[in-house]
């Protein structure tokens, strides 16, 4: 799960998910207010995207997405799903060319797809400039031995160690 850390006091939430709500448009149930006005009145800040969804950090509390940081230092401590696996794998064969095609037409997209607010609010800019080239060694594998005491190193082929 990832944590989050909002701005407006420096508490820690854990993040679970998005909601469809913006915190424009819901309305807190207990207040009869919606959260752009919560905070206005209780922290005086004026939210400046109140129509993103709000982030949801427990059963009943939905927070500004805008208000959430990342918290830091945060250990991956989950396997990737077979389907996932296997597609990471698949996606690790391929041919550097190819895969330099695929990092072209994903960054075009995501040029195109930045709507106005992404950009202000994040600072993104467009990207037209080539990949950069660097000289590079290819390392050979390291040399695996099975677990019996009397074995030989094994060889590599296609990436993989073979007895």
């Amino acid at each position: 799960r990832l944590k989050v850390v909002t701005v407006h006091n420096n508490r820690k939430y854990t993040l679970r998910g998005l909601s469809h709500e913006t915190p424009a448009t819901y309305v807190i149930p207990d207040s009869g207010i919606t959260i752009e006005a919560y905070f206005k009145t209780t922290y005086d800040k004026v939210l400046k995207y109140p129509n993103l969804p709000c982030a949801k950090v427990d059963n009943r509390t939905l927070l500004p997405i805008e208000l959430c940081d990342i918290a830091e230092i945060q250990p991956l401590e989950a396997n990737l799903p077979p389907e996932a696996q296997k597609n990471f794998i698949k996606k690790s064969r391929e041919d550097p060319a190819d895969k330099l095609e695929s990092v072209k037409k994903c960054r075009d997209i995501l040029v195109d797809a930045v709507n106005p607010w992404l950009k202000d609010y994040y600072g993104l800019v467009l990207i037209n400039s080539p990949p950069i080239v660097v000289n590079a060694k290819i390392l050979s594998p390291p040399k695996l031995r099975n677990s019996s005491k009397n074995s030989t190193k094994l060889p590599v082929s296609n990436g993989s160690w073979r007895n």
